[in-house]
């Protein structure tokens, strides 16, 4: 079970890197096109998306490979190693960047299937993006977070929506963002609550196992202590 939950972590995360650094790259080019100075804290549910320049996101996969593969060995190490204090449960960075995912996976030989998945995105007002998975959006119609399915390619093909199935869905947020970090994260966690209800799922945290109130509490500090370290060294 310990090596299933590796190879469904290490899936999920290779799915994320990819969608991520597209929806990073449109969140910085829309700021920059307003000249947006700070983040907003409402959340809505409406928007398009941008297309990325090839090269911006080439040079942002290179540089979330790099994070990946620093989340990987650190896992590795902190399984054989003490819990670390809680503001450092959440995937953060030195520049104070942090990757918080849950999952929300269906029963073992019960897989969510295309036309419930629909439905449960409609009724969570996610939005289907022109990179085939789910966002949640704010009101400039700025990716707040995102949805993939838990294994590779990560998308929903809208075309074959019958007959697609999933064992798991993959939610992820990059902070900072466009909204507050506790905000982001207590719309993807209500989100993450509704989809299980509605999916018949589970919800689980980074590590695939089933998440506790405790986690909930030590990621939503490690959010609020990572803006306030970012808060103290910014010029």
């Amino acid at each position: 079970m310990d090596q299933l939950r590796w190879i469904l972590l290490f899936i999920g995360l290779g799915v994320i890197l990819a969608v991520y650094a597209v929806t990073r790259y449109q969140i910085r080019r829309r700021q920059k096109a307003s000249g947006a100075g700070q983040p907003t804290a409402t959340v809505t549910h409406s928007g398009a998306d941008i297309p990325a320049d090839d090269a911006a996101v080439e040079a942002e996969l290179e540089r979330m490979g790099s994070l990946l593969r620093e989340e990987q060995g650190g896992q590795q190490k902190a399984a054989q190693t003490p819990a670390r204090p809680a503001e450092q449960q959440a995937s953060r960075r030195q520049d104070g960047e942090q990757l918080i995912v849950l999952s929300v996976m269906a029963a073992p030989g019960d897989p969510f299937r295309g036309p419930a998945l629909i439905k449960a995105f409609d009724n969570t007002a996610l939005q289907h993006s022109d990179m085939k998975i789910y966002q949640r959006l704010n009101e400039r119609a700025e990716p707040v977070y995102g949805v993939a399915s838990a294994v590779k390619p990560g998308v929903f093909d809208l075309n074959n929506i019958e007959h697609f199935t999933t064992p798991g869905l993959t939610l992820f947020l990059q902070l900072p963002g466009p909204v507050d970090g506790v905000t982001a994260f207590d719309d993807m966690l209500t989100t993450a609550e509704r989809l299980a209800v509605e999916l018949g799922g589970e919800i689980q945290d980074q590590h695939h196992n089933v998440l506790s109130r405790q986690m909930v509490a030590h990621l939503r500090d490690g959010i609020i202590n990572a803006s306030l370290q970012t808060a103290r060294t910014a010029p």
